[in-house]
């Protein structure tokens, strides 16, 4: 069992364009990038590896003693078969990977405001992660292209990409 990789933020990409140009001595580059929405709650990790379920958060594995804004007593404990099953369809060593979010899991943030959902986002299977669209995950992307010599140049318009893709979410997970 492994936990799901930390997802880092623009400035640590830019960062480590910056680091890489200046080990090679090659000039910077003027790239795209693709970014979404992020639902701000906690990450969720359901595992079926050993023939038992196990939840995990970011760090930590979680149960009844330790759980984590409710993850283990709401969304994983109460469903023990139903994850059981469906990770053992997907293979030996399997897991789910997702966003617990929504009221009481984050303070100050809008999302708090709808009721405790989970969403998947990713999967495991043997030792290959999958990426999974669904309707709230992939709401809004945003591309820009930036300058790595002059990044700062593009907060402008990344930011209001940003604005207007948070919106279009906002209304997408609201309704649902």
């Amino acid at each position: 069992m492994e936990f799901f990789p930390s997802i880092n933020q623009f400035k640590d990409v830019v960062k480590a364009i910056r680091d890489r140009s200046l080990y090679f001595h090659t000039p910077l580059p003027t790239m795209e990038f693709t970014g979404t929405v992020k639902l701000h709650g906690m990450n969720g990790e359901i595992w079926n590896e050993t023939g038992e379920i196990v939840a995990l958060s970011r760090a930590r594995i979680l149960g009844e003693e330790s759980d984590n804004a409710g993850f283990y007593s709401q969304i994983v404990h109460p469903n023990l078969d139903v994850w059981e099953q469906y990770l053992d369809s997907l293979g030996e060593k399997a897991a789910v990977f997702g966003e617990w979010y929504g009221s009481g899991i984050q303070k100050e943030v809008a999302i708090s405001s709808v009721p405790k959902k989970f969403i998947i986002f990713a999967c495991r299977v043997d030792e290959a992660l999958f990426e999974i669209r669904n309707n709230l995950y992939c709401l809004s992307k945003l591309r820009v292209v930036v300058n790595i010599n002059e990044p700062h140049l593009q907060s402008m318009g990344f930011l209001e990409g940003v604005r207007l893709g948070v919106k279009e979410s906002w209304t997408k997970i609201a309704s649902t």
